[in-house]
């Protein structure tokens, strides 16, 4: 994904899926510190910010500068995690499988070459029926 790609006009629907979400997760948080934590002033702050995810349900359009600012602070972090990933992938999947692969001599690409005296090229079965023409597959 690129910034380009970034969803800066969102439509009404994903502003109420943004806002559905933000009222989920900020009246979990609420109620987290108000039920285990035991602090009050937080769970009504939360609470209160949580009352913007209710507004943006009804009034999808005020909720448009959040989602806009929650995106392209969050699209560096995604890009680096991505990336980051996809290292590891490289670094614990894919190359332990190309060395053990090289240790045991197979070379499914047949990139080695072959003596002097060998030519490349491959035989082919002769096909002369004029049929075969109308079996592709």
């Amino acid at each position: 994904m690129k910034w380009s790609d970034l969803p800066l006009n969102p439509t009404p629907r994903m502003l109420r899926q943004f806002s559905g979400a933000w009222l989920v997760v900020f009246a979990g948080l609420a109620g987290h510190r108000a039920l285990l934590r035991h602090q009050p002033d937080a769970a009504v702050v939360l609470s209160a910010v949580a009352l913007l995810g209710l507004i943006g349900l009804v009034r999808p359009a005020w909720m448009r500068w959040p989602f806009v600012a929650a995106t392209v602070i969050t699209f560096p972090i995604g890009w680096v995690v991505s990336q980051l990933v996809l290292l590891l992938m490289f670094l614990l999947v894919i190359t332990p499988v190309a060395l053990f692969m090289r240790l045991r001599g197979r070379d499914i690409l047949q990139l080695k070459r072959p003596p002097a005296n060998v030519s490349l090229w491959k035989r082919r079965p002769e096909q002369t029926e004029p049929g075969r023409y109308l079996n592709q597959f």
